[in-house]
């Protein structure tokens, strides 16, 4: 009976063992869930900002867009009556007329 009674003991202490060791893990399983969720919301905010950036970029790109256009647009009309007034000097100096109308 003396050899059944420290196998008990041996049990019964491995048994405390076994259960400190599990509610050690379930504490650190816990932390990290709790991690988990707090990386995720931050994930989440930062994917906010991200978004809220490239519109702000999209935005920009726009008007800049817009504004080069613009420019764009002048230049070429310029550019237009520039070779219109060119092209009615030619005509005038070898003394074309222009076809009727």
């Amino acid at each position: 009976m003396n050899r059944q009674t420290p196998n008990i003991s041996q049990i019964s202490d491995n048994l405390k063992l076994v259960s400190d060791l599990t509610s050690r893990m379930d504490e650190r399983i816990k932390i990290l869930l709790e991690n988990k969720d707090a990386t995720e919301e931050e994930l989440e905010e930062l994917r906010g900002k991200i978004k809220d950036i490239e519109i702000k970029i999209e935005m920009i790109n726009v008007r800049v867009g817009s504004h080069d256009l613009k420019w764009s647009n002048i230049f070429d009309t310029i550019w237009k009556i520039g070779l219109m007034t060119i092209a009615a000097y030619i005509l005038y100096a070898l003394g074309l007329q222009s076809p009727p109308s």
